[in-house]
């Protein structure tokens, strides 16, 4: 009977070792679902702040897309109303045109005057420097204009 009875505290022994090698991995897998439980809190808290910004995204891209719909309306509206300016403006500068001044007759080139009395008989005076009938007899002060 004593192998008997040390079959059985050899069984139970063994078993007991088994038990706390279960126990153990229980515990190791207890801590593992513990450390995935929270990261799984982690992960719903950060997926829930990713749907609020992409509402928040949402709701700031449909603004935007709204604004930009009337920005553009309007600048097409500004670009009709440039138009139709811009044709009045051409419509009253044709209308306030004037015809291009008649030139002067030019004296002849070789002209010459025996005084100013005869440059101003004549229709010519003053006489500029440089201008044909020019010349410094007829130009008492000598500042470049005859018969002045």
């Amino acid at each position: 009977m004593i192998g008997i009875g040390m079959g059985a505290s050899s069984a139970n022994g063994s078993a007991k070792a088994e038990i706390d090698s279960l126990k153990s991995q229980l515990s190791t897998v207890e801590d593992q679902n513990t450390h995935l439980s929270a990261k799984v809190d982690e992960l719903t808290k950060s997926n829930e702040k990713l749907e609020k910004t992409n509402k928040s995204l949402e709701t700031s891209s449909s603004t935007k897309t709204a604004t930009i719909t009337s920005l553009s309306k309007d600048l097409q509206a500004a670009k009709a109303d440039l138009e139709i300016t811009t044709q009045r403006i051409e419509e009253l500068e044709a209308a306030t045109q004037r015809p291009a001044p008649i030139a002067a007759p030019m004296a002849p080139k070789s002209v010459y005057y025996k005084n100013c009395t005869e440059a101003r008989n004549a229709g010519v005076t003053p006489i500029y420097q440089g201008q044909p009938g020019y010349a410094t007899h007829l130009d008492r002060d000598r500042d470049g204009i005859a018969c002045e």
